[in-house]
């Protein structure tokens, strides 16, 4: 079961951005969800280089896979906003789920410039956390744009 290389791919929406990450631990799911998210805003940029202009810690803790996603995603997005701040790339300091808790630790790098394409908002909507017969974890977003 183990998997070289964690990703992401995007996949047919007719309207918004819809993209999976597949990975072997739920560490490296919640980064390449992060860099799904930070991909799209960059315009492919994310995780290529790591500026050290901005470092934020994030932290999220919850009962359920969709609200700790879509939360952690949403705050990241947030920030972004209000501090005029564009992530480019993200470490995962602490990564743990269970059937009741899913909590992590992310620190993102960034830099004070404008985003290449704007989010609007990460939605509830199309969203699906599993695990397949090969034992990976898969995570599916749905981005507002």
């Amino acid at each position: 079961m183990d998997m070289k290389t964690p990703t992401f791919f995007f996949l047919p929406h007719t309207a918004d951005v819809y993209y999976e990450v597949v990975a072997d631990n739920f560490s490296d799911l919640v980064r390449y969800s992060v860099l799904g998210m930070l991909d799209v805003i960059t315009g492919g940029s994310a995780g290529k280089i790591r500026p050290k202009d901005v470092v934020k810690t994030f932290e999220m803790d919850r009962s359920s896979p969709d609200e700790f996603f879509v939360y952690l995603l949403s705050d990241i997005l947030s920030d972004m906003d209000i501090n005029e701040v564009v992530y480019y790339d993200v470490d995962v300091e602490e990564a743990e789920y269970s059937n009741e808790r899913y909590r992590a630790r992310v620190v993102l790098y960034g830099n004070h410039d404008r985003p290449k394409d704007n989010v609007k908002g990460v939605t509830f909507h199309g969203f699906k956390f599993f695990r397949d017969d090969r034992g990976l974890l898969h995570v599916r977003i749905l981005l507002d744009v």
